[in-house]
């Protein structure tokens, strides 16, 4: 269950090492939530309806509304012309500090990965998760459109291949259920190319961990095949898959000798934790 919320990157050697090799990464949520390790740059933090939510812009603008180019897709790139809005978004952001360091990459929004339940099979244990607490609707800003174009003169951008710098939208708490109605508060991360290549270490749970595809990783070739099967060959841009749809029951049991766990059908992930079961981002398949 910890790592549920970790993320597995399939890159390509272009956008990491401007190489022809191919990678995957795997970042937990330990890593990009943590402002020790990345730079949290946007914030809205509701608490209760006695004080107005704490707003702290990058992308969202003042009216409340995000650029069209990262307000649909789960993975999306962002251009030239979205670090140039958010100099103008976060103008009065304490967080901050230095927007010359901020880079085209690309925006991974893990609220668009909701993991819904999909196989309708028996869990080992009863699990009761609450809702999360939402923004009141009278909170928020009234607009005549939600939409913000990218100006025609910047829509060439949209074609260029950036490194593998990465902005990564999250919701708090990970342990809540979310609707598709009500705002909800979240943050989003800069995690810059360099950044990674700084945390890289196989060993350690709260690090980075990093495959060249062709490598042969004792206990951990099926869980690269895995991605490389589903998601590299097959062209998946993103997706992720629920921890309980591949649980088994308590009275079912496996060979420890195939999966790291008793209690998972699928393969196990760095360290001992959740495998496949994170969320998904293929970053190779942006060819132009």
């Amino acid at each position: 269950m910890k790592t549920m919320n970790d993320i597995y990157l399939l890159i390509s050697g272009k956008q990491y090492d401007c190489s022809n090799k191919e990678y995957i990464l795997y970042i937990p949520r330990s890593f990009y939530s943590n402002p020790d390790n990345v730079e949290i740059i946007e914030e809205i933090a509701y608490i209760n309806d006695n004080l107005p939510p704490l707003i702290n812009r990058f992308f969202l603008n003042e009216n409340g509304i995000y650029p069209i180019n990262i307000a649909g897709p789960a993975v999306s790139k962002v251009i030239p012309w979205n670090l140039k809005e958010a100099k103008k978004n976060s103008k009065n952001n304490p967080l901050i500090s230095d927007l010359s360091k901020f880079e085209p990459g690309y925006f991974i929004d893990l609220r668009q990965l909701k993991m819904s339940r999909l196989n309708m099979i028996k869990t080992e244990d009863e699990h009761i998760i609450t809702s999360a607490e939402c923004i009141p609707n009278k909170l928020l800003p009234c607009v005549k459109s939600g939409f913000l174009k990218v100006p025609s003169d910047d829509l060439a951008s949209l074609r260029d291949i950036p490194i593998a710098n990465l902005y990564v939208a999250f919701f708090d708490e990970i342990n809540k259920t979310y609707n598709n109605i009500n705002c909800y508060n979240y943050k989003v991360c800069y995690i810059s190319l360099e950044t990674i290549r700084e945390n890289i270490d196989n060993y350690d749970e709260n690090k980075i961990s990093i495959w060249e595809v062709n490598d042969k990783i004792p206990d951990e070739d099926e869980q690269i095949s895995h991605l490389e099967t589903y998601y590299g060959d097959a062209g998946i841009q993103a997706g992720a898959l629920n921890p309980f749809d591949i649980q088994a029951d308590k009275d079912f049991h496996f060979n420890s000798s195939t999966t790291h766990h008793n209690d998972m059908i699928m393969l196990g992930g760095p360290r001992g934790g959740g495998g496949a079961t994170c969320y998904v981002a293929n970053l190779r398949t942006f060819k132009k």
